[in-house]
């Protein structure tokens, strides 16, 4: 029956466990972060016990470093504010903590209006 599909599909999704790294919801590709003079925040969640650290870089398209920095840690979120950054883009910003690594692509630094 249809609201025995409905249930097992929400035991399903109940029962999967949160990815051990993430971004807020706030970030997805194509995001559009604060330039200079302001320092852009990037934060998320870690959901493993395990890991204590994060480091975030930020990456040109050819893959060139352009900035590592270690975030802040607390309670089982993180938070890095990057250093000031000239409007334009198209960069790439990963978060790695232990063996877990991810990722935003096409970055932009530009004015943020909310």
């Amino acid at each position: 029956s249809v609201k025995a599909l409905v249930c097992l599909v929400g035991l399903a999704w109940a029962a999967t466990p949160p990815p051990p790294l993430s971004f807020a919801p706030v970030f997805g590709d194509y995001v559009v972060l604060q330039q200079a003079p302001a320092q852009a925040a990037i934060f998320g969640d870690m959901n493993d016990s395990s890991l204590t650290s994060v480091t975030v870089k930020v990456e040109d398209v050819d893959g060139k470093v352009m900035m590592s920095k270690e975030a802040s840690v607390h309670g089982g979120h993180w938070k890095a504010l990057l250093p000031p950054q000239k409007p334009g883009g198209d960069w790439s910003i990963s978060a790695t903590a232990g063996k877990n690594s991810i990722v935003l692509k096409h970055v932009t630094f530009g004015d943020v209006w909310y």
